[in-house]
């Protein structure tokens, strides 16, 4: 301790301010492990769900399940691009990852509402969400 308190005098740098730094980076990697885990989830999630979307097979107990599941993972995944934006002070990648953590779960609620059935509301999203 005392040779890290001598090299950072040196280098004019603050001890406490850099260790408050490692702590910090400590708590956003615990916060990545639950945004890699529904990551996973929201991939292998997104099989059924896109096999539903194309050929509308699934029945409504499979439809309104996979439907959760995905919004659920979607916002812990996207809540991880938002904290590394945070972290790292790129408002693009944070503001842009919370619109998303909106405007995904919001077509599918909008998807489990109406059921089936194109809506206007749904096609809007999809192209907020695309630009």
């Amino acid at each position: 301790m005392y040779t890290l308190n001598l090299l950072t005098d040196l280098l004019g740098a603050d001890f406490n301010k850099l260790n408050q730094n490692s702590m910090e980076t400590k708590a956003l990697f615990r916060q990545m492990r639950v945004a890699y885990i529904a990551g996973i989830i929201y991939i292998v999630n997104s099989i059924p769900v896109v096999y539903d979307l194309i050929f509308h097979r699934l029945d409504l107990s499979m439809h309104v399940l996979t439907s959760v599941i995905h919004t659920i993972s979607c916002i812990f995944f996207l809540r991880g691009f938002y904290l590394i934006g945070k972290f790292y002070k790129n408002w693009l990648l944070a503001v842009s990852a919370l619109v998303m953590a909106i405007l995904l779960p919001a077509i599918n609620i909008l998807d489990l509402i109406k059921l089936y059935y194109f809506s206007l509301g749904e096609f809007l999203i999809f192209l907020l969400m695309s630009i």
